[in-house]
C-alpha cells in the first residue's frame, strides 16, 4: 500500500482521534481487509491459494458475507465482484476500526473534541469523517462503486452509528437488521 504524503495532513490525519481513525485509519483498514474478500480469502500467508480455514470458521464466513451481499442488493440491486470486494472492504474495515477508535478514546489527555463545531460529539464527528472522504463532485467510475452507497452501507449496518445520532427505529439509515462481521 502507498500512501501519498497528502493523506498523512490535516484534514485527513493529524486533528483528533475521531478524524485520524475513520479518515487514515479507514484507508489503511480497508486494504487490510481485502485479506478477507472474497477473492483473497482463501491466500494462505505465502499467497498460494488453500483451503485453510476450519470448517466453523469457513461456515461463519459464508453467512456473515452472505447478510452483506444480501444488504448491498437489496439498496444497490445486482452487485458485481469489484463493488462487492470493495463494499466488503470498506464494511469489515470500518466495524473493526471503530473498536480501536473507542479505546483511543479511553487514553488519558487526548483531545477529542474538534473547535468550531458545537454540538457535535466525538462519536458522530468518527462517523462524519468517515464519510467525508467520499465528498466528491465526480461521479462513481465504473471500476468503484457509488461514493453514496460506500458512506451508507456500511454505516447502516452499525448499531453505534444509530445511536451516536439517535436515529429513530423507522430511520433509512437505522434498518431493524443489521450485519455484522467481527
Amino acid at each position: 500500500m502507498v500512501v501519498g504524503m497528502g493523506l498523512l495532513l490535516p484534514p485527513f490525519f493529524g486533528t483528533v482521534p475521531a478524524i485520524d481513525y475513520a479518515s487514515a485509519g479507514h484507508l489503511a483498514a480497508h486494504e487490510m481487509m481485502h485479506a478477507f474478500d472474497i477473492a483473497n480469502r482463501r491466500l494462505d500467508d505465502n499467497y498460494v491459494e488453500r483451503d485453510w480455514w476450519t470448517p466453523v470458521s469457513k461456515i461463519e464466513y459464508e453467512k456473515r458475507v452472505l447478510c452483506i451481499r444480501n444488504s448491498l442488493e437489496e439498496e444497490l440491486g445486482e452487485v458485481d465482484d469489484v463493488t462487492d470486494s470493495e463494499m466488503m472492504a470498506d464494511f469489515i474495515g470500518l466495524s473493526g476500526l471503530y473498536d480501536a477508535y473507542l479505546k483511543a478514546k479511553q487514553v488519558p489527555d487526548v483531545s477529542l473534541e474538534l473547535r468550531g463545531i458545537p454540538g457535535v460529539t466525538s462519536d458522530q464527528l468518527f462517523f462524519i469523517a468517515f464519510c467525508y472522504k467520499w465528498c466528491s463532485n465526480l461521479r462513481a467510475s465504473q471500476r468503484y462503486p457509488d461514493f453514496n452507497a460506500r458512506c451508507n452501507m456500511p454505516l447502516m449496518n452499525m448499531q453505534q452509528f444509530s445511536e451516536a445520532f439517535n436515529c429513530s427505529a423507522t430511520a433509512r439509515m437505522n434498518p431493524p437488521d443489521k450485519c455484522a462481521f467481527w
